[in-house]
């Protein structure tokens, strides 16, 4: 049989009068085995199956229309989606980091920092810190300067190397020396920046950030 979009919208429509929402829904999945970019269409089954209570099925469909809007261009409208998802589940974390990402794309850090520091603190919760410091490095990548994600990075770090022990070798005695000054420069910022309301933090807790050879 000849493939007719309109002829599957009007018996998606028919079922849906009647309330007969998987019907609907098949007949909408017709439509897109023909025509698999059709963005209307992708939503509609989205909220299909969100109406019908299936969670995951509608966020597969959903995800897949954020990928064409991303794919176009449309980071505004991939955002829309994702935060829709991200209401939909909001225990899972993938999503969630996807809007963060797109939210640096756009240059809005404002959205995005919150985002990843949020993330950051489930895994540290649930004692996952390599995800954690993951998630902390992509956000200094975005805004290197903040000193306030450079020391929870350093802090997840050490943490990290306390509970597993990793062995490193230690550099050249001028190597540590020169760590030790530039430790010690952060530190001094640190401390104008903290200007009485905090101690500043030991140089140790920087040095995975500035000491390359501690932490990886």
């Amino acid at each position: 049989m000849k493939y007719s979009k309109i002829k599957h919208v009007e018996a998606a429509q028919k079922h849906l009068g009647q309330n007969r929402v998987p019907q609907a829904i098949a007949e909408y999945q017709q439509i897109l085995k023909h025509e698999p970019g059709d963005q209307v269409t992708l939503m509609t089954v989205g909220d299909l199956y969100v109406r019908q209570g299936e969670t995951f099925q509608a966020i597969d469909y959903f995800a897949r229309l954020a990928q064409i809007f991303i794919r176009d261009g449309f980071l505004t409208k991939a955002i829309a989606i994702y935060k829709k998802i991200a209401k939909l589940a909001p225990e899972e974390m993938k999503p969630l980091e996807r809007l963060a990402e797109l939210y640096v794309q756009q240059g809005v850090l404002s959205e995005a920092r919150p985002i990843f520091l949020q993330l950051a603190e489930g895994h540290l919760k649930a004692n996952r810190r390599e995800p954690a410091a993951a998630l902390l490095r992509k956000l200094l990548e975005a805004e290197p300067d903040n000193l306030r994600v450079q020391l929870r990075l350093a802090a997840t770090l050490r943490r990290r190397r306390r509970k597993g022990a990793r062995r490193f070798s230690l550099p050249s005695r001028q190597g540590r020396l020169r760590c030790s000054f530039r430790a010690s420069r952060v530190e001094f910022r640190v401390f104008q920046a903290s200007a009485g309301t905090e101690s500043p933090p030991p140089s140790h807790a920087l040095f995975p950030r500035f000491c390359p050879w501690i932490g990886h």
